[in-house]
């Protein structure tokens, strides 16, 4: 037969564990809270709910990385038939610098249709060739990518300024250049600067070919 004094005791006991399972609902509460929102009251939360998003951002990144390209080459070393010039030009590769800010790659030469960056130059003074990233606008990354699944076989055409006049070769001349000799009339730019390179349908150096990475191109 139960006492006052035995119900008391008995709700002492169950009002006890009651409180330690709120106690500890309330303490998962609060740190699925804090992962969510890092709070400064919450040390452990603090210190690794960051790191946790961290990781999946690099997962991610590694995962969504931007595809690479090559222009091999960029440039055979030969003339180029451009319309600016009455005579077919050749850019002389000893004398070839590279823009100090950086080489995009485009289409079309449009500035405004921006695929890229160059980060690789190979320039063995007979041909150029270049390795770069596919990190310009999404949506014509995404164009020139389609047209590369599509296996369209594009061209590219170096963006060079010329740092001086270049020099004339007359009919009847030749000139030792990139390690081979061009009969004039043409003229050689002794002085460049390349600052840019652009895909293209048909381009003044026929000689030319765009890959894009195996993975990406299939």
């Amino acid at each position: 037969m139960s006492t006052p004094q035995t119900k008391m005791a008995c709700l002492s006991v169950v009002g006890a564990a009651y409180a330690k399972k709120i106690k500890a609902r309330n303490a998962i509460v609060a740190f699925t809270k804090a992962i969510a929102s890092p709070s400064k009251n919450v040390r452990a939360s603090k210190r690794y709910a960051p790191m946790i998003f961290a990781a999946e951002l690099a997962m991610k990144s590694a995962e969504g990385k931007a595809p690479k390209f090559q222009l091999r080459p960029a440039y055979a070393g030969g003339l180029l038939h451009v319309a600016r010039y009455e005579w077919p030009i050749c850019i002389d590769l000893s004398g070839l610098s590279l823009n100090p800010q950086n080489i995009s790659l485009n289409m079309f030469h449009d500035a405004d249709k921006l695929l890229g960056h160059v980060d690789g130059v190979t320039n063995d003074g007979r041909t150029l060739s270049l390795a770069g990233v596919l990190s310009g606008l999404k949506s014509v990354v995404a164009e020139f990518l389609a047209s590369a699944r599509a296996k369209f076989p594009w061209k590219c055409s170096v963006e060079v300024r010329p740092l001086q006049r270049p020099e004339a070769v007359r009919e009847g001349q030749s000139v030792h250049v990139n390690g081979r000799r061009i009969q004039g009339p043409c003229l050689v730019s002794r002085k460049s600067e390349l600052y840019a390179v652009a895909v293209v349908e048909k381009g003044a150096d026929e000689n030319t070919s765009v890959v894009v990475a195996r993975q990406v191109a299939k």
